[in-house]
């Protein structure tokens, strides 16, 4: 599947999510499972669909990024 990098690009001009942070295979892997499961052929299909449906926009950002609390973790 072709259009990884400009779909990386795309995404961090969004969200601010720098996908080149992460290991390429793995996060790829992650991205085109979600692709898949929407029955959406390209990642640039894919990059309109997310810019259209604030609930696929949603599970793509949940099912990429881990949520961190910090409540109550370092008191001082």
């Amino acid at each position: 599947m072709q259009g990884y990098e400009l779909f990386k690009e795309k995404i961090y001009k969004k969200t601010g999510i720098d996908l080149s942070s992460y290991k390429e295979r793995q996060m790829k892997r992650r991205i085109e499972s979600l692709i898949a499961r929407n029955n959406i052929d390209s990642y640039e299909k894919y990059y309109e669909v997310l810019n259209g449906n604030k609930e696929l926009y949603e599970e793509f950002i949940d099912y990429l990024t881990i949520n961190v609390s910090e409540f109550y973790r370092n008191p001082q």
